[in-house]
């Protein structure tokens, strides 16, 4: 099975990285399922995931599906850890990304889809929504945490520099909601900018 799998990923890898990527028999679309990849473009990208592609991925395939792509390791999104300022883009320089931003039809679909999911599960309004009915949910069990782990809050500090690490529990919410409508504002008006990597002048090297 093993020796499957890995046939399947390296047919794959080539499609992708050869001169037909974008064209028929050989197009990488025939090996890889296309909206998967483009939903998960955009939410790490939303979040500011940056540890994929080369570093933590998950990818699973059918019996004889195509490969499809897991959210996967989000300990530093969303601003933790790691500060991403100025904003810019970065899931086109990841891994198979960097071919993937070249096809002109991957990228219309990506922010066509990143036009409709802002209006439903990727809104300010419907994540801000989902944030309290979850602190609602927890009710008690978030300070039964603290009692038995010890309050986070004033024992672990690793962000940098130091005031960006939140008081409490509520700073730390408010926070989560600050970036959620700082980034979702940042793409509404730039994610056109992504139409650059597979401009003509841009890829024409690659489709020889």
């Amino acid at each position: 099975m093993s020796g499957i799998i890995t046939n399947d990923f390296s047919n794959f890898e080539k499609s992708l990285y050869s001169y037909d990527y974008d064209t028929e028999p050989n197009a990488w679309w025939n090996d890889a399922d296309i909206d998967s990849l483009v939903e998960y473009f955009i939410l790490n990208e939303f979040i500011c995931n940056y540890e994929v592609g080369a570093r933590s991925t998950y990818v699973y395939k059918n019996l004889q599906g195509k490969f499809k792509m897991c959210m996967w390791d989000l300990n530093t999104c969303c601003g933790n850890m790691v500060v991403r300022d100025p904003m810019h883009f970065e899931m086109q320089y990841l891994t198979w990304y960097y071919m993937l931003s070249k096809d002109e039809r991957f990228v219309n679909r990506l922010i066509d889809r990143y036009r409709d999911l802002r209006t439903t599960y990727l809104s300010e309004d419907y994540l801000n929504q989902y944030i309290d009915d979850v602190v609602a949910w927890l009710g008690p069990a978030i300070d039964r945490n603290f009692q038995v782990w010890g309050y986070t809050f004033e024992t672990f500090t690793p962000l940098r520099p130091m005031n960006r690490n939140p008081a409490d529990y509520d700073e730390a919410i408010f926070q989560l909601k600050d970036f959620i409508h700082t980034r979702g504002t940042w793409m509404d008006e730039n994610i056109e900018i992504l139409l650059q990597y597979c401009h003509e002048s841009k890829i024409k090297k690659f489709n020889h």
